[in-house]
């Protein structure tokens, strides 16, 4: 599977205080949506780790998203899946 990682810089607590107020159920939202998050690790030209985060696959053709703060600075971005499968 080809990855594609894309970057957006956005933050919201509010839209889990509204679900929270309508009594949704949060556990069941993190199950169904866990298989789609990854890990990312971010290493520079000597492959020494600079940061962790995560992301999620927002499309069935493999595109990731994340924050660039995760990324920025890197040379090589690894995603793992929490099947163990990495993409690089």
């Amino acid at each position: 599977m080809l990855v594609r990682l894309r970057t957006f810089g956005c933050y919201s607590t509010l839209a889990l205080g509204t679900m929270l107020s309508r009594g949704v159920d949060i556990p069941a939202i993190v199950q169904k949506a866990k298989p789609a998050v990854v890990e990312i690790l971010t290493y520079d030209q000597q492959n020494k780790l600079l940061k962790t985060g995560t992301g999620f696959f927002i499309s069935p053709d493999g595109e990731l998203l994340t924050n660039n703060h995760v990324i920025s600075g890197g040379s090589l971005i690894t995603a793992k899946m929490p099947n163990g499968a990495v993409f690089f």
